[in-house]
């Protein structure tokens, strides 16, 4: 989904507000997604764990959530999440911190509007909210969204400390069957000195190692899913199009029709 994103301000926004998420579509093209070593013990048993080169020339950790491009397994059709764990960068959607362009050491909290969830007058009777009371004060549902995205910005360079730990120590290496990720190298990884492991677990770069290789098996669920996915797809497009005068001759006898004037 493309971001328009908004700051949000008592002066801008004071009568605006936003309805709620209904489904996942705004992640349905997500083939990975950013994760935080927060996320390790919930996110390692529901889908793969990787690294990803971004243009800054760093890795990153992220889940694996597809296996195609602009493909996320764990979103259906209906937009419903499949998994048993939602990854924190989709749960304060659509909210997000960004640096401001005039003060890049200030963080601003900012609403995507490409979600089409911002609303100019809310109505509460459609479970639509305002941003900001009367005072100018961020009501108890925003704040808890800023409460949560400051958690995750807090966490992130301690994930990203561990991340370069790894590479550090040459342990990254690219995961041969899927490009554009990495993994961790088991056999280099086993073959680390006692002053390498001890730096690593300094750096709580142990517990992202061990995990990662524990969600492997989670890529062959993934390949399955695709496959599932996949033969869905091929049933549907051989299922023939009766057209509407064939369905109605094909009807059920049991079928009623039933007129409201």
């Amino acid at each position: 989904m493309k971001n328009e994103l908004t700051p949000l301000s008592p002066n801008s926004h004071r009568q605006h507000g936003w309805a709620g998420l209904s489904d996942f579509r705004f992640a349905a093209a997500d083939t990975v997604t950013p994760l935080l070593l927060a996320e390790l013990p919930s996110a390692a048993g529901v889908f793969p764990l990787a690294f990803v080169k971004l243009p800054d020339g760093l890795l990153h950790l992220v889940g694996v959530m597809g296996l195609l491009p602009r493909q996320n397994l764990l979103v259906d059709r209906q937009g419903r999440w499949l998994g048993a764990y939602i990854p924190a960068s989709y749960r304060a959607f659509p909210f997000s911190l960004q640096r401001v362009s005039d003060d890049k050491q200030r963080l601003a909290l900012c609403f995507n509007e490409s979600s089409g969830l911002m609303r100019a007058t809310p109505d509460p009777a459609r479970g639509e909210t305002r941003f900001f009371d009367d005072e100018g004060k961020p009501v108890p549902q925003l704040q808890r969204a800023l409460d949560f995205l400051q958690t995750c910005v807090g966490n992130a360079p301690l994930t990203q400390a561990a991340v370069r730990a790894l590479d550090a120590v040459g342990v990254l290496q690219p995961w041969p069957e899927f490009k554009g990720l990495y993994r961790i190298d088991e056999p280099a990884f086993g073959q680390l000195n006692a002053e390498q492991l001890l730096a690593l677990r300094d750096a709580y770069a142990l517990p992202l190692a061990y995990a990662q290789l524990l969600s492997l098996p989670r890529m062959a669920a993934l390949q399955r899913l695709l496959a599932e996915r996949q033969q869905a797809e091929r049933q549907a497009a051989a299922k023939p199009d009766l057209g509407l005068a064939q369905q109605l001759y094909d009807a059920d006898a049991s079928d009623t029709i039933k007129f409201n004037w």
